[in-house]
């Protein structure tokens, strides 16, 4: 009886199945698609390869200017960062900056473009500054205005408004939860295996497909509620793209594997 008592319980209180649960504008795309997004308004921009559009549609347009590592929308406008370490605006293709090599690329509000050349580390710019990390080794100085934390390699930093996030996703352990802390004084960690932290865009963040816990499922945290989105078929220790605005919020999951295979972009309003 206690079985099926757990049986039929809420086995992930306060979580909800993106797409189902949470609705959501769902784009079916390409495997590969949606490792990275970002949104502005009506239009959405993702990338395995470059694509951009308006999300309402259902589908994206193909851009031809080559594989690139991530894309992004600043005041100054949208953007590229390319796999030959080009960053231009796009849809035109003009170049912004040819870097050398780097590990992490931002533009700034300003139209500048920021980059981090050390492996494991990252780097995001607003109107209120330059957020980033310094890795040697096994360990990474989350910097800012101030040195801010400490925290393991390969975690993403973020600015919400003039708060400033970062996340520590402890990739070296199979099982580690990870954690996200903010300026603020928050801090939410991981549950085991989800290596919260790997991505933090405008208030959620995420870490990968975790296999360890029952059911297996993918977690994007609110860092401003109480509310978690689960994304619950997608392959393992994949990780997912998050982009947002204050009205709406894009989430890229480039392995999907249920039904049509594929990838898939979700996009929420009013997040």
């Amino acid at each position: 009886m206690l079985f099926l008592a757990l049986a039929c319980g809420d086995l992930t209180p306060g979580e909800r199945v993106l797409g189902e649960e949470v609705e959501a504008v769902t784009l079916v795309v390409e495997t590969g698609q949606g490792r990275v997004v970002a949104l502005s308004g009506a239009n959405l921009i993702s990338t395995d390869e470059p694509a951009m559009g308006q999300w309402a549609s259902g589908a994206l347009t193909p851009l031809a200017l080559g594989p690139a590592r991530r894309v992004g929308m600043s005041e100054s406008g949208p953007w590229a960062w390319l796999d030959d370490d080009t960053v231009i605006s796009i849809p035109d293709g003009e170049v912004l900056a040819q870097l050398q090599q780097p590990t992490a690329v931002d533009r700034c509000p300003s139209g500048e473009i920021v980059a981090t050349y050390g492996a494991g580390e990252a780097i995001a710019c607003s109107a209120y500054g330059v957020l980033w990390t310094e890795c040697e080794a096994s360990q990474c100085s989350v910097l800012g205005p101030d040195l801010l934390d400490t925290v393991s390699p390969g975690g993403a930093v973020a600015w919400f408004g003039e708060l400033q996030c970062w996340g520590s996703p402890m990739l070296e352990r199979e099982e580690a939860p990870g954690w996200v802390r903010c300026s603020d004084g928050l801090e939410i960690a991981g549950m085991a295996g989800d290596h919260l932290g790997l991505s933090i865009n405008m208030g959620r963040a995420a870490g990968r497909f975790n296999r360890h816990i029952v059911p297996p499922r993918l977690r994007i945290v609110s860092l401003v509620g109480d509310e978690t989105w689960i994304i619950d078929s997608a392959a393992e220790n994949s990780r997912v793209g998050l982009g947002g605005d204050a009205e709406h919020f894009a989430v890229g999951v480039p392995e999907f594997r249920r039904g049509q295979s594929g990838g898939r972009i979700y996009v929420v309003e009013g997040s």
